[in-house]
């Protein structure tokens, strides 16, 4: 019997070139064989049976035709994907060239792959985020490709990056440089069946976000005040910012939300760490590439210190009292951001118009102000609203000169003598009299309210007060007399002197027993008041002129007379006169 021997040669594949950038390569359809001996062909290609008698392909060759199926057979398809086969009855001993029984078919298995494989991409080693129909993914990012075929088996993997020419997968692979990437990859298996392009597009975000920090409110360069917060500020271009987190000092760190509140932090100084990180797990942490970035600050819970004080004339008593000269300085400090302003007003505290520059005067309105003042500091802390009384004192003393002691006024003029004590009377009503001065003639002011003068002559005395705010009275002036002069006495007898005569060595005029005496004083500005006389020693008795005893014979007796005449003018300078005569009949 002729032994036939079914060889299937070859199957012509039909394939699709692609370009190469982009492009999948060409791959076309073959036969495979595996380990163990199994045939496996692409189920999609045509099939043709050829018969030869020899175990290879050098002997005689003739394609199979079929008379009973002719459309189907040439060529033909295998009807099933994975196991197939060929047949003919009925198997035949080899050796002895007769029918095998039972009776079984000759089988030749083929396994017919028409499915190409199925390939999935694992992106891991990177923190993924989506964002509408992005994907972003972090450092690391490593890619595998994995394959699977269930008939003929995965044959290969390609890929190509960004456009680049499709490379044969062999291992995992990073993409680490910052980019957007499109992915493509498919597989064929080992009969040529070629997978669709699956294509992933991805964002490799590798750059941290850049971030900055401010003070927010009431702020002064790095300083705040309680009513301020710190504003975190955070930007990334890609994946986007998750999250910021702070810790001030070595407090607890904490997230940032929507500004760091300062309230609650006294004033001091203190230390801002913070770190912005982006949604694929990038951390900013400071321009200098890899430095925490530490900031300082201070918080100035702190209300200035204020103070005012007077410049220039002042008195303090029950009520401190200014003049209108007197300047109103006003001061403040504050330890932490400086002052900023300090603003005033009059007697209302409610209405403080005018921001304080430099020391101004008070009102011209006599009475008590109230000037109300406050500080700011540089970050809005204010001071409480102070108040600094003060009562205006623009009124000069008023001064008078009283003469206590001899005086006579006539012809416009006041005639005094050193025995007159003078005294200035000063009164003020409101700060009070600080001093008194005075000065005779054209000599200088000297201070002093009681003083006498004398020196006699006619005297120009100024005079003037000062109050304790340093009003001045203007000069007030006083014209006078000082008479220091006593009245010139005269004495005349009624007889001319008898003779003369030496008595206890003295020459001593004679009268005659019957003689008068009469007496007179001349003054020369304010007049004789009154004239006295004494006889030997005797009671002083007034002289009163012709009807005086001094006029009647009261020298009868013959002996040596003594008398002490007096004569005192109208401020009672009094001027003294002894005369000493001998009555005598002989």
């Amino acid at each position: 019997m002729r032994i036939f021997i079914l060889i299937a040669l070859f199957l012509t594949s039909i394939f699709v070139n692609y370009a190469i950038c982009q492009e999948q390569l060409t791959h076309p359809a073959k036969f495979y064989q595996s380990d163990n001996g199994k045939l496996y062909v692409n189920r999609n290609e045509p099939m043709y049976l050829f018969l030869g008698s020899k175990p290879d392909s050098q002997g005689e060759l003739h394609r199979l035709e079929s008379e009973s199926s002719k459309k189907y057979s040439n060529p033909f398809y295998f009807d099933s994907e994975g196991y197939n086969t060929v047949r003919t009855p009925w198997r035949v001993d080899t050796i002895t060239r007769k029918v095998v029984y039972p009776l079984e078919d000759v089988i030749f298995e083929v396994y017919a792959d028409g499915i190409p494989p199925k390939t999935k991409a694992l992106l891991s080693g990177a923190t993924q985020f989506k964002k509408g129909d992005r994907v972003y993914y972090g450092a690391g990012l490593k890619i595998e490709l994995n394959a699977v075929d269930a008939t003929s088996g995965v044959g290969g993997t390609f890929y190509s990056v960004n456009g680049s020419a499709y490379t044969p997968y062999n291992d995992a692979f990073e993409l680490s440089e910052e980019n957007e990437y499109h992915l493509k990859y498919y597989s064929i298996d080992n009969v040529g069946n070629v997978e669709e392009v699956s294509q992933l597009s991805f964002i490799v975000d590798t750059s941290a976000p850049v971030g900055n920090w401010t003070l927010e409110g009431d702020v002064f360069g790095q300083i705040a005040s309680g009513n301020s917060k710190i504003i975190i500020m955070g930007h990334d271009e890609l994946s986007g910012i998750k999250q910021i987190r702070y810790q001030i000092n070595d407090k607890q760190i904490k997230t940032y939300t929507n500004g760091i509140n300062l309230s609650d932090l006294p004033s001091d100084e203190y230390q801002l760490d913070y770190w912005i990180e982006d949604n694929v797990g990038n951390v900013f942490r400071g321009s200098d590439g890899g430095v925490n970035v530490v900031q300082t600050f201070v918080v100035d819970q702190s209300i200035p210190s204020t103070s005012a004080e007077i410049i220039g004339d002042q008195y303090r008593d029950k009520l401190l009292y200014v003049s209108l000269r007197s300047l109103c300085q006003l001061d403040a400090t504050d330890s932490v951001s400086g002052i900023r302003n300090i603003v005033y007003g009059f007697d209302n505290k409610r209405l403080m118009p005018e921001i304080y520059e430099e020391p101004f005067p008070f009102n011209e309105k006599k009475g008590v102000q109230i000037v109300y003042f406050q500080a700011f500091d540089r970050v809005e802390n204010r001071s409480v609203i102070e108040e600094f009384p003060v009562y205006m004192d623009f009124d000069a003393p008023q001064t008078r000169i009283n003469y206590e002691g001899p005086q006579f006024f006539t012809r416009d003029t006041l005639f005094i003598n050193s025995e007159t004590f003078i005294s200035l009377i000063s009164e003020d009503e409101d700060s009070g009299v600080k001093t008194i001065e005075y000065k005779i003639n054209e000599g200088d002011f000297q201070s002093g309210d009681k003083f006498r003068l004398n020196n006699s002559g006619l005297h120009t005395i100024g005079f003037r007060a000062c109050d304790n705010v340093n009003n001045q009275e203007m000069e007030k002036i006083s014209k006078l007399y000082v008479d220091n002069e006593p009245p010139e006495i005269y004495v005349n007898f009624s007889i001319q002197a008898i003779r003369e005569e030496v008595v206890d060595g003295e020459l001593l005029k004679v009268y005659p027993p019957y003689v008068r005496m009469y007496i007179g004083a001349t003054d020369k500005h304010c007049g004789t008041q009154d004239i006295f006389y004494a006889v030997d020693g005797g009671k002083m008795v007034q002289y009163t002129g012709l009807q005086s005893s001094a006029d009647q014979e009261i020298f009868k007796e013959e002996k040596v007379y003594d008398l002490l005449l007096e004569a005192t003018d109208k401020l009672g300078n009094r001027g003294s006169k002894t005369i000493r005569f001998k009555v005598s009949n002989q």
